[in-house]
């Protein structure tokens, strides 16, 4: 396992945070238009734009839950494959690569320094170099 790897489940998450974001704009904007039937999400009358936002936002919802599937299954085996590790290498990756916390939220949980919390992640790095 790379560091490239791990952090390729970094901007997975970030993309779905975003992308989150835009659907609950999206699902703002069309319950705000008149017409639409914000229980089922459908539209009750003929206009295009309105159309518009509930497609895109619909679509937005399914490509978010092939997303979060994708991400899922990377972070099962990444959380498979932490297991060779101990101790606050474990914690620290974990962390970092299945919780999403930046170095400073991991120095701070487990009251520490960032310093310290990269060498100890530059040490898992190593260790996992070897896992297939």
């Amino acid at each position: 396992m790379t560091k490239d790897e791990l952090t390729e489940i970094i901007i997975a998450d970030k993309k779905i945070r975003a992308k989150k974001e835009t659907a609950a704009a999206l699902y703002e904007l069309a319950t705000s238009v008149p017409g639409i039937d914000t229980t089922k999400l459908k539209v009750q009358t003929s206009s295009n734009s309105e159309n518009e936002i509930i497609n895109k936002y619909l679509d937005l919802e399914r490509e978010l839950k092939k997303d979060i599937a994708a991400v899922l299954e990377k972070k099962k085996k990444i959380y498979k494959d932490l297991q060779i590790l101990c101790g606050l290498e474990k914690e620290i990756m974990q962390l970092r690569y299945i919780g999403g916390l930046s170095w400073d939220e991991i120095a701070d949980k487990i009251n520490v320094s960032s310093r310290h919390v990269y060498r100890i992640h530059d040490k898992a790095l190593e260790k996992l170099k070897h896992v297939i």
